[in-house]
Protein backbone atom coordinates (compact mmCIF):
# COMPACT_ATOMS: atom_id res chain seq x y z
CA UNK A 1 0.00 0.00 0.00
CA UNK A 2 2.67 2.43 0.65
CA UNK A 3 4.56 1.55 -2.28
CA UNK A 4 1.44 2.39 -4.24
CA UNK A 5 0.73 5.41 -2.64
CA UNK A 6 1.26 8.59 -4.92
CA UNK A 7 2.77 10.41 -1.63
CA UNK A 8 5.24 7.85 -0.80
CA UNK A 9 7.81 10.26 -1.55
CA UNK A 10 6.82 13.41 1.22
CA UNK A 11 6.86 10.39 3.80
CA UNK A 12 10.12 10.44 5.85
CA UNK A 13 8.71 8.04 8.46
CA UNK A 14 6.31 5.16 9.43
CA UNK A 15 4.94 5.53 12.81
CA UNK A 16 3.05 2.35 14.27
CA UNK A 17 1.09 1.87 17.59
CA UNK A 18 3.27 -0.82 18.73
CA UNK A 19 4.57 -3.73 16.90
CA UNK A 20 1.50 -5.96 16.66
CA UNK A 21 -1.75 -5.49 15.00
CA UNK A 22 -5.06 -7.84 15.90
CA UNK A 23 -3.44 -9.58 18.67
CA UNK A 24 -0.45 -11.48 17.74
CA UNK A 25 -0.05 -10.55 14.73
CA UNK A 26 3.55 -8.79 14.88
CA UNK A 27 5.11 -6.72 12.09
CA UNK A 28 7.98 -6.94 10.62
CA UNK A 29 9.61 -3.96 11.02
CA UNK A 30 12.75 -4.42 9.25
CA UNK A 31 11.28 -5.72 6.20
CA UNK A 32 8.61 -3.12 6.50
CA UNK A 33 11.28 -0.54 6.39
CA UNK A 34 13.52 -2.79 3.88
CA UNK A 35 10.60 -3.16 1.26
CA UNK A 36 9.28 0.93 1.50
CA UNK A 37 12.99 2.26 1.94
CA UNK A 38 11.46 4.10 4.64
CA UNK A 39 12.77 4.35 8.62
CA UNK A 40 10.19 3.22 10.64
CA UNK A 41 8.94 4.09 14.37
CA UNK A 42 6.68 1.91 16.44
CA UNK A 43 5.63 3.68 19.64
CA UNK A 44 4.06 2.40 22.75
CA UNK A 45 2.52 4.01 25.99
CA UNK A 46 3.85 1.11 28.11
CA UNK A 47 6.99 -0.73 28.38
CA UNK A 48 6.42 -3.99 26.64
CA UNK A 49 6.39 -7.22 28.91
CA UNK A 50 8.73 -9.15 26.24
CA UNK A 51 9.14 -11.80 28.41
CA UNK A 52 5.00 -12.84 28.93
CA UNK A 53 4.29 -12.14 25.08
CA UNK A 54 7.26 -14.80 23.94
CA UNK A 55 6.21 -17.15 26.98
CA UNK A 56 2.32 -16.88 25.05
CA UNK A 57 4.14 -16.78 21.53
CA UNK A 58 5.46 -20.39 22.70
CA UNK A 59 2.51 -21.67 24.56
CA UNK A 60 0.76 -21.11 21.27
CA UNK A 61 3.77 -22.57 18.88
CA UNK A 62 4.04 -19.19 17.17
CA UNK A 63 7.62 -19.99 16.50
CA UNK A 64 7.96 -17.32 13.90
CA UNK A 65 6.65 -13.99 15.74
CA UNK A 66 9.32 -15.25 18.90
CA UNK A 67 11.92 -15.11 16.32
CA UNK A 68 10.58 -11.62 14.72
CA UNK A 69 10.06 -9.58 18.11
CA UNK A 70 13.47 -11.50 19.21
CA UNK A 71 15.57 -9.94 16.64
CA UNK A 72 13.88 -6.06 16.83
CA UNK A 73 16.04 -3.82 18.17
CA UNK A 74 15.70 -2.72 21.94
CA UNK A 75 12.67 -0.72 23.34
CA UNK A 76 13.89 2.66 24.24
CA UNK A 77 12.04 4.92 26.49
CA UNK A 78 11.40 8.80 24.70
CA UNK A 79 9.84 11.34 26.66
CA UNK A 80 6.64 9.65 27.84
CA UNK A 81 6.47 6.92 24.90
CA UNK A 82 8.62 3.84 24.32
CA UNK A 83 10.05 3.05 21.24
CA UNK A 84 11.33 0.69 18.63
CA UNK A 85 13.03 1.95 15.39
CA UNK A 86 14.73 1.01 12.43
CA UNK A 87 16.64 2.43 10.06
CA UNK A 88 17.78 5.67 12.31
CA UNK A 89 19.62 6.18 14.68
CA UNK A 90 18.25 7.93 18.17
CA UNK A 91 18.65 10.93 17.71
CA UNK A 92 16.66 11.17 14.49
CA UNK A 93 14.30 9.06 16.07
CA UNK A 94 13.63 11.82 18.51
CA UNK A 95 13.47 14.57 16.01
CA UNK A 96 10.40 12.51 14.70
CA UNK A 97 8.34 12.48 17.64
CA UNK A 98 9.23 15.97 18.21
CA UNK A 99 7.84 16.96 15.31
CA UNK A 100 5.21 15.07 15.43
CA UNK A 101 3.77 15.34 19.21
CA UNK A 102 2.07 18.77 19.58
CA UNK A 103 -1.17 17.65 21.53
CA UNK A 104 -0.39 14.70 23.25
CA UNK A 105 2.95 12.44 23.62
CA UNK A 106 1.17 10.50 21.11
CA UNK A 107 2.40 11.04 17.59
CA UNK A 108 -0.10 12.99 15.99
CA UNK A 109 -0.29 10.53 12.70
CA UNK A 110 -1.21 7.81 14.96
CA UNK A 111 -3.49 9.95 16.99
CA UNK A 112 -5.43 10.83 13.86
CA UNK A 113 -5.73 7.56 12.62
CA UNK A 114 -7.23 6.09 15.93
CA UNK A 115 -9.47 9.06 15.70
CA UNK A 116 -10.44 7.87 11.94
CA UNK A 117 -10.87 4.60 12.85
CA UNK A 118 -12.98 4.68 15.93
CA UNK A 119 -14.65 7.11 14.07
CA UNK A 120 -15.51 4.37 11.35
CA UNK A 121 -15.77 1.37 13.74
CA UNK A 122 -17.72 3.16 16.89
CA UNK A 123 -18.92 6.27 15.49
CA UNK A 124 -16.59 8.15 18.13
CA UNK A 125 -13.51 7.82 19.40
CA UNK A 126 -13.25 6.93 23.38
CA UNK A 127 -9.24 7.97 24.01
CA UNK A 128 -6.53 6.03 24.43
CA UNK A 129 -4.70 6.17 20.75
Amino acid sequence: MINRCKFKSQLRCIFLNGIGVGGFNIIDLPKLSKLTKIPVIAVTRQYPDVPKILKTLVNLKMSKKVKLITQLPPTTKVGDVYVQFINMDLERAKQYLKLTTLHSFIPEPLRIAHIIAAGIVKGESRGRA
